[in-house]
């Protein structure tokens, strides 16, 4: 790679979509201690016997070993001059509208992430990862029954626990994983707790006081149930992490 690549990702000008992802510029409001209304782990999830404990690697190494996995990630194999090797991850991403150009190829565009070094993601295979302006998504399937959503922001992984229920990932579980942090526990759903709360009365002026994008489409939500399909369909178009991370909350909130 030339130095003008170099350049043009310094100046942020690769990918209209998506500018660089820097962890140290980008401040996010995101504080998973508290951001939240989270119930009780005694009701949501089922006892700690079964508990799964996975591993921590930092994202340089792990990109490496699951890039092939990755339907969205390409990682050309380029060396910037003057940048530390794995410090900063160069990729380029698929376009999240699947646009075609004229030559008939999916369009991509480029993006950087910064403190890949450092930076901590979970030591299992993923099957998908997309990249932000303010960080990046990395889903795991844990077992036919549980899936994580991770989320890559300044300060560390959120990650969001979820059940497949009726086709559906539902989130049932927020946790902050820190930088320092070496091994995450994975615990296991109350499906019997959380199908039950889905067909449960739904306090639609709480939900709107949540989150009051719903307001101009009331006409679609009647349950709990088409409240939750309705925020997961909102979350397809997103591409900003304290969005979907709102949502994800408001789901939790929900199953209740």
């Amino acid at each position: 790679m030339t130095d003008n690549l170099a350049q043009l990702i310094q100046n942020e000008q690769v990918g209209g979509n998506a500018p660089a992802t820097d962890f140290e510029s980008h401040e996010n409001e995101i504080d998973s201690e508290g951001d939240s209304q989270l119930i009780s782990d005694q009701t949501i999830v089922t006892s700690t016997d079964n508990d799964i404990e996975i591993g921590v690697i930092v994202l340089s190494e792990w990109i490496d070993d699951n890039i092939n996995n990755l339907p969205k990630i390409n990682k050309p194999k380029a060396q910037l001059q003057g940048v530390p090797e794995n410090e900063q991850l160069f990729c380029t991403v698929l376009d999240p509208k699947n646009a075609i150009n004229k030559d008939g190829h999916a369009v991509r565009f480029m993006a950087l992430i910064n403190n890949a070094n450092t930076f901590p993601v979970l030591n299992i295979p993923g099957y998908d990862m997309d990249v932000y302006g303010n960080g990046f998504q990395i889903m795991y399937s844990i077992s036919s029954d549980i899936v994580l959503k991770c989320y890559g922001i300044k300060t560390g992984l959120i990650v969001i626990y979820c059940v497949s229920i009726n086709n559906q990932l539902i989130p049932y579980k927020k946790v902050k994983l820190k930088k320092k942090d070496t091994v995450i526990i994975i615990s296991n759903p109350n499906r019997q707790y959380i199908s039950e709360n889905i067909l449960a009365q739904l306090d639609l002026e709480g939900f709107q006081i949540q989150y009051k994008q719903v307001q101009k489409e009331l006409d679609q939500i009647t349950d709990k149930q088409s409240a939750i399909t309705w925020l997961l369909n909102k979350q397809k178009g997103i591409r900003d992490i304290n969005h979907l991370l709102q949502i994800d909350d408001i789901i939790i909130w929900l199953i209740s």
